[in-house]
């Protein structure tokens, strides 16, 4: 079985009520469960909506919620669910029954690679982008001193000072511009994998 570390829980709604008042009052605990199933809700998730309905005097029917959760969790716990839930970096609360767990999390483990490929294209753009404009802001300052060197008062040591920084100025310069173009250069190799584990997936999962 491919195991890989899982995330205990899911993230909550925090302090936002799960259910309204007309879901509370409706009823419809097997829909709700069917629904939270779905989505990979944990069985703490049935305390979150008792919390909710709580203030409209309504307790929830916790066997025909959990009944419709199961019927869910078969919707959720297949091998193209878990790749898409990994693939958007989402976490997995360790949910799925037995018999399905092993197949979920072989998506879920290839939908992480997705992921985490996505994320180097992602950092690599990032990095390229701010040494661009890290190499903009230099040129800019450059410029700035270069034309207080047209101040016919300065001194000499005062002109000697300036074309010191400027020297300091252009080799950030060039420090920053020769990252851009290795930043790039890692973008386009990360683009690369990105676009092989894709194809490779395509045949397996579908769209991707």
């Amino acid at each position: 079985m491919r195991r890989l570390l899982i995330v205990p829980a899911l993230l909550l709604l925090g302090s936002c009520a799960t259910l309204d008042k007309n879901e509370c009052l409706a009823g419809d605990w097997q829909g709700i469960g069917l629904r939270d199933g779905a989505a990979g809700a944990p069985m703490s998730r049935v305390d979150d909506h008792a919390k909710a309905c709580a203030p409209h005097g309504v307790t929830p029917d916790v066997t025909a919620w959990k009944r419709g959760r199961e019927q869910g969790l078969l919707d959720y716990c297949q091998p193209q669910r878990g790749f898409r839930v990994g693939a958007a970096g989402s976490s997995y609360a360790g949910v799925c029954p037995a018999d399905l767990e092993p197949d979920f999390l072989a998506g879920y483990s290839d939908g992480k690679l997705i992921y985490s490929a996505k994320q180097d294209v992602d950092r690599a753009s990032s990095d390229a982008s701010n040494a661009y404009y890290e190499a903009e802001r230099l040129e800019k300052e450059m410029r700035q001193q270069e034309a207080r060197l047209a101040d016919p008062k300065l001194t000499a040591q005062e002109r000697e000072s300036i074309r010191a920084g400027l020297k300091r100025l252009r080799n950030d310069r060039e420090r920053a511009l020769d990252a851009m173009e290795r930043a790039k250069r890692d973008e386009s190799r990360a683009q690369r994998d990105l676009d092989d584990l894709q194809a490779r997936f395509t045949a397996i999962y579908g769209d991707v």
